[in-house]
């Protein structure tokens, strides 16, 4: 079952969100210096790491890589061998070592290029590229006597899966398994916990539970505050968790439409149960959405008065409902004033979101609330 839910990950994992548990494999095979590079200075470089006095450097690609897709990549796959350009994280003096990370695999004409551009590189004496593939990753994490999830994985983690599988998770069975990470060892949940996060997180996602993955994200976070680890490996460990709750509630957020704004909008999306219930989720959205919307405002995105201005008309929409008024524009003035304190608490309640937004239809028991801080922290 765990290669099963691995093998699954891999399948449908998105590239930039694959990063996080990545890096937690790289950190738990004993690299160092491990560093998200992505972005517009990266250089072929997604993410850079040390180990055995070399100085690894990895390109990292969601799903298979065809013929075309092969000679898109080349240029940066040149970077990724020849570029001296990174972050400081890089070390251009180490001997090179370049690998291209697939969830997937080389398809179609793809090996034999793979192949071509491996010797080319060996006859000109260049670094030559490794390629891991999904079946080099499913070893690493699980397939293999020595993998990062083998002999870890305890009777939680099934079964926080299967219930999943069988669509009967719940924020109650969540909470439960997350409050396991409470007394991992200092040094395992940068590791084994946040690559058990984002399994689950991404099986709660293809179950339609977005509500679930974002509490999820945010247990961990809890959890590596709670956790006696040293403060660098906390920093790395909250960060990583961080990053998994942002993905999730974004793609949240890309569900949220004007049509929600509308009086009793989100009563629209949903049955006919939805009379007793969209109250709450009403308010999951608008604490979810709130949570999102700090976040982006303490990294200087673009779209925090987007989500303020959403968030207050859909206060409005709903003022009949007091808690979703109060939570929404709790959520919209926080974000529009600079006297803002991280330590402010916003609860994490249970809710019933509809399939339109991926939560569920039944009511779940209310779950501890969760400090804000230690998100934003």
């Amino acid at each position: 079952m765990l290669d099963d839910a691995v093998a699954a990950f891999l399948e449908h994992v998105p590239e930039r969100a694959f990063d996080e548990p990545f890096m937690a494999l790289l950190r738990a095979e004993g690299y160092s210096h491990v560093s998200l590079s992505h972005g517009q200075s990266e250089f072929g470089k997604d993410i850079v790491a040390r180990r055995d006095r070399a100085q690894w450097a990895f390109q990292s690609k969601a799903g298979n890589i065809n013929q075309r897709t092969w000679g898109q990549i080349t240029g940066q796959l040149d970077e990724l061998r020849l570029s001296n350009l990174a972050g400081p994280d890089f070390d251009p003096e180490l001997p090179r070592k370049p690998v291209l990370v697939i969830t997937g695999r080389l398809v179609g004409n793809a090996p034999l290029l793979a192949a071509e551009y491996q010797r080319r590189a060996e006859d000109r004496d260049e670094p030559v590229l490794e390629v891991w593939n999904r079946d080099t990753l499913l070893s690493r994490l699980s397939g293999n006597p020595d993998a990062v999830m083998r002999g870890a994985v305890d009777g939680g983690f099934l079964t926080i899966l299967g219930s999943i599988a069988e669509q009967e998770a719940t924020m109650d069975s969540v909470e439960q398994f997350a409050r396991r990470w409470d007394s991992f060892p200092a040094g395992q949940l940068g590791g084994r916990g946040v690559i058990e996060a984002s399994i689950a997180c991404s099986r709660l996602q293809q179950a339609g539970r977005l509500d679930l993955a974002c509490h999820l994200a945010l247990s961990l976070i809890r959890a590596t505050w709670a956790n006696d680890q040293a403060s660098s490996e906390a920093e790395l460990t909250a960060d990583a968790a961080g990053l998994l709750f942002e993905a999730y509630a974004r793609e949240l957020w890309a569900a949220c439409d004007d049509s929600l704004l509308k009086k009793r909008g989100v009563l629209a999306k949903t049955g006919f149960s939805a009379w007793a219930m969209y109250p709450v989720m009403c308010s999951r959205i608008a604490e979810i959405l709130g949570l999102l919307a700090l976040r982006a405002a303490l990294a200087g995105e673009d779209d925090v008065e987007e989500i303020a201005e959403w968030l207050a008309n859909l206060s409005t929409a709903n003022l009949e409902s007091r808690i979703i008024w109060e939570i929404a524009l709790l959520s919209a003035s926080s974000l529009r004033s600079s006297s803002y304190s991280a330590s402010s608490h916003v609860p994490l309640r249970s809710c019933l979101p509809s399939p339109r937004f991926g939560f569920a239809t039944d009511m779940n028991a209310v779950a501890p609330g969760l400090p804000l801080g230690l998100l934003l922290r």
